[in-house]
């Protein structure tokens, strides 16, 4: 844990105000001028540049990361969100697990250590949802396709029963919309 986290504790309130400062792109240098007077006053030793620095690129890490991933949820709330018909859980999950292998990765990679056993894990349960996802958007396709012929049969039977264009219209408005 860096100086600078261990903040967070005795001083929350120049914690968050350092990292408000961070996230609204204040310089370095006025954060520094900002913020060491009011550690002086708590009878703590002034941030280095150094440490602010070494901070500042892992809040940067980490927003590029919280962005990315309120990316994501957009994306897949556009994709399957309330508004939708049927949101595919297996799809979703696979969308999930697939985020976070690329991510576990990326960390394996920064650290330099990968480790092949949870490598060949990660691909088999990879592996297993994408079959999974595979299954259930066949079936759901094959389910949309019986449901679209048993809707043209009944709109078919009530034409011939002698209802009006109107009342088909309605009846296979009805019907789409429990799909």
């Amino acid at each position: 844990m860096s100086r600078i986290e261990e903040l967070a504790d005795p001083y929350p309130e120049v914690f968050d105000e350092l990292n408000r400062l961070l996230r609204v792109n204040v310089p370095q240098k006025r954060i520094l001028a900002q913020l060491n007077p009011l550690l002086e006053e708590f009878g703590e030793p002034p941030l280095s540049k150094a440490g602010l620095s070494r901070y500042a690129s892992k809040m940067e890490v980490v927003g590029k990361d919280m962005r990315e991933i309120e990316a994501l949820a957009e994306a897949w709330n556009d994709d399957y969100g309330d508004d939708k018909p049927r949101a595919d859980p297996a799809v979703l999950a696979s969308n999930i697990l697939k985020t976070m292998a690329a991510r576990w990765a990326i960390d394996q990679a920064r650290g330099g250590v990968v480790d092949v056993e949870e490598m060949g894990a990660m691909a088999l349960a990879l592996r297993r949802i994408v079959a999974s996802a595979t299954t259930a958007r066949e079936l759901e396709s094959r389910m949309k396709s019986a449901w679209k012929k048993k809707t043209d049969r009944a709109v078919k039977v009530a034409r011939s029963a002698g209802m009006s264009s109107d009342t088909v219209a309605q009846l296979r408005a009805a019907l789409a919309e429990t799909e």
